[in-house]
């Protein structure tokens, strides 16, 4: 599913459950899965090629429409904003596919 979702992502492997090796173009990104069904988590922590570890925050609510994903990001106090810019345009692009995949089998 990562490739799909992010234009970046030349090669995804599953390493352990809920653990991705992402290769992109900055090298190589590891993401750990905090999903929880139950809870409606979706919860990942990530870890760029420059060892800095960044927790996305997502959400999901049920509404009377369907239901809404709601994503934190927050700019770490040592992170330019060049590089926040640079992450959030990846979970933006990320959430944007996930939202054409999800209308696709609704229709």
């Amino acid at each position: 599913m990562w490739p799909r979702l992010l234009g970046c992502v030349h090669r995804a492997v599953p390493t352990a459950s809920g653990e991705y090796r992402l290769t992109t173009q900055q090298g190589v990104v590891l993401v750990r899965t905090r999903f929880d069904r139950d809870q409606l988590l979706l919860d990942h922590l990530v870890v760029l090629p420059v060892r800095s570890v960044h927790l996305n925050v997502c959400r999901l609510f049920p509404n009377h429409h369907g239901t809404e994903l709601v994503v934190s990001s927050v700019r770490r106090e040592r992170e330019t904003q060049a590089d926040f810019d640079w992450r959030f345009d990846l979970v933006t692009e990320a959430v944007d596919a996930l939202r054409l995949v999800a209308e696709r089998h609704v229709r």
